[in-house]
């Protein structure tokens, strides 16, 4: 019995060692994951900073102007427009950071984009630039939320950057190939990786972008989804692949 209970049977030292190194790489992947959360929860809570800083400096001004009721009416939209920013920013993290569900019911891609284009055609309109789409069939292997709210922020970058009497096209194939399409000023191609990084505005000054993008591309990576900036000779063309 004595020679079961041997030191060496019990304690193997390239065992332990091995045993020890899984450990340690084990906990450094928790230290990073939390590192990560952390910083992930800093730069939100910065970028929600901005949209709200902007909606108390214009419902401040629509007050000093409340005998100008066209001024006033002008700091009310302004207003909207922040909080209509702050909602889909906060809709956008809620998703982004929520656990992966592990059955998802297929969405029509299609029926999806014409209602998003639907909400959106007539804040284009208001900025004279059209807004177009063209689909195929096509059922991405993920939820509808999550499709709307890649969609919210393509378009609302794609409106920001687009100038008057401009089309923004955004098309579908079969096999779920989905682009936006705008006339802006583009991305520059050294900045097409960066813009998808938290708070990475490039370097160009007429482009610039916050959170958005690189929760688009979360949203994507975690459903088997890719996004990219493609090559396009005007304009911003960003190139989706939807899960199948």
């Amino acid at each position: 019995s004595s020679d079961v209970c041997s030191s060496d049977l019990l304690f193997d030292p390239i065992e332990f060692g091995e045993l020890a190194a899984s450990l340690n790489s084990y906990l450094d992947r928790i230290e990073k994951v939390v590192q990560q959360q952390e910083e992930f929860a800093v730069d939100a809570a910065h970028e929600l900073c901005t949209p709200l800083t902007a909606l108390r400096g214009q419902l401040e001004l629509a007050l000093l102007q409340k005998n100008d009721p066209e001024a006033y009416a002008e700091a009310a939209r302004s207003a909207i427009g922040q909080v209509t920013r702050l909602g889909r920013l906060v809709e956008s993290l809620l998703l982004a950071t929520r656990p992966r569900d592990g059955v998802v019911t297929p969405v029509d891609v299609q029926q999806a984009l014409e209602e998003v284009q639907a909400r959106w055609v007539d804040r284009y309109a208001a900025r004279h630039v059209d807004l177009q789409l063209s689909a195929e069939a096509f059922k991405a292997a993920m939820p509808e939320e999550e499709l709307e709210s890649v969609m919210e922020n393509l378009l609302a970058n794609a409106l920001k950057f687009s100038p008057p009497r401009t089309t923004v096209r955004i098309t579908l194939d079969a096999n779920g190939h989905l682009v936006v399409q705008d006339q802006g000023p583009g991305i520059p191609v050294d900045d097409r990786e960066r813009v998808f990084e938290r708070f990475e505005r490039g370097t160009t000054k007429a482009r610039g972008f916050g959170i958005g993008l690189y929760l688009v591309r979360r949203l994507l990576e975690q459903r088997g989804g890719k996004i990219a900036i493609g090559d396009s000779p005007t304009g911003a063309r960003v190139e989706v692949a939807l899960p199948a």
